[in-house]
């Protein structure tokens, strides 16, 4: 997987590799990274989804769950109406 100069993985990058273990059934490695990910890329509606998912079905913290998933919601709302996605 490309990394960026920093060494870290990119949003789509960082996107496909939480998908990839989730396959896995590696759901808290999953969790660990869309954590690391929304950290760093906060604006992206499709981390941010999966990270809110993962917030409830991993560590059962699900009204921040459904937050983050509302709030991805919006964002992917925005981004469509300005033609980003």
């Amino acid at each position: 997987m490309a990394k960026q100069n920093d060494g870290s993985l990119t949003a789509a990058e960082s996107l496909q590799e939480v998908k990839a273990l989730l396959s896995r059934r590696r759901r808290r490695d999953a969790y660990q990274l869309a954590g690391q990910a929304v950290v760093r890329y906060g604006n992206e509606p499709f981390l941010l989804s999966y990270f809110g998912y993962l917030q409830a079905a991993v560590d059962g913290r699900y009204r921040s769950g459904i937050d983050a998933c509302t709030r991805a919601i919006t964002l992917f709302e925005r981004k469509v109406l300005r033609g980003e996605e």
